[in-house]
């Protein structure tokens, strides 16, 4: 079977999934963990596919974006305002219900419920 992800690695794209304008500061332990569950995630697109009412709505972020933005968000050496990108992508679809499911196909185990509160917060 062969998958056609361009779309989705489109929009991933415009996330700018890599630490950017990057802040030389010193990352305590504590503050490393913060974002470890989310440095885990292999783009697999395990929760794309657990997330259609989502994907349905083409100007929505796919999970996995969400999750590299939550990766971000907790990374106090990158510069850009991902919550702001996340607001722009309509991130207000994301339901703690939604979030508790995906964490839950994920085969890595990220906490996907967590990552929606962090970039909602």
């Amino acid at each position: 079977m062969i998958v056609n992800l361009e779309p989705v690695l489109d929009r991933y794209l415009k996330i700018k999934p890599f630490l950017s304008k990057i802040h030389n500061v010193r990352v305590t332990r504590a503050k490393a963990n913060e974002s470890k569950p989310f440095r885990k995630c292999i783009e697999c697109g395990c929760c794309i596919a657990g997330a259609p009412e989502i994907m349905e709505k083409g100007d929505h972020l796919d999970p996995m974006s969400l999750v590299k933005i939550a990766r971000f968000v907790t990374d106090p050496r990158d510069g850009l305002k991902r919550k702001t990108v996340s607001v722009k992508s309509k991130v207000k679809g994301y339901t703690v219900e939604l979030g508790e499911r995906l964490s839950k196909i994920c085969p890595r185990g990220i906490p996907i419920d967590k990552a929606i509160y962090i970039v909602k917060a």
